[in-house]
């Protein structure tokens, strides 16, 4: 627990595998901790739950404040390649993970037979 009051800084940290919590004074890390992320696999599909994944951020938020009252800051970086679809239609909560594979056939049907040149920087 803090003793005096300081500036902190919390760090997340939003992985594909876990989501990492630390909190930082101005000299070094003081507090670490972080919480799994399920990932559902089936096949060639790869999904996660956003909901999950923000339930626990909340939890967790809640937790460490408790313990370290003088938090002025909040950072969060996330997981770049993933997918979540947004459906006006119908309630979603799946988000596909980089490794989720199930257009595989259809992106190698469009290079077959695409005219265009693809260039990855």
């Amino acid at each position: 627990m803090s003793d005096s009051m300081e500036n902190l800084l919390l760090a997340i940290d939003v992985g594909t595998t876990s989501i990492k919590f630390v909190i930082f004074n101005e000299e070094r890390v003081i507090y670490t901790k972080s919480a799994r992320i399920k990932t559902f696999k089936e096949a060639d599909k790869a999904t996660q739950s956003p909901t999950d994944i923000l339930t626990s951020i909340k939890l967790n938020i809640k937790e460490i404040t408790a313990l370290y009252s003088d938090i002025d800051t909040i950072s969060f970086s996330t997981a770049m390649h993933t997918l979540i679809p947004i459906s006006h239609e119908a309630e979603h909560d799946t988000m596909f993970l980089w490794s989720d594979n199930r257009a595989a056939d259809t992106i190698l049907e469009f290079k077959k037979n695409s005219q265009r040149t693809f260039f990855i920087l």
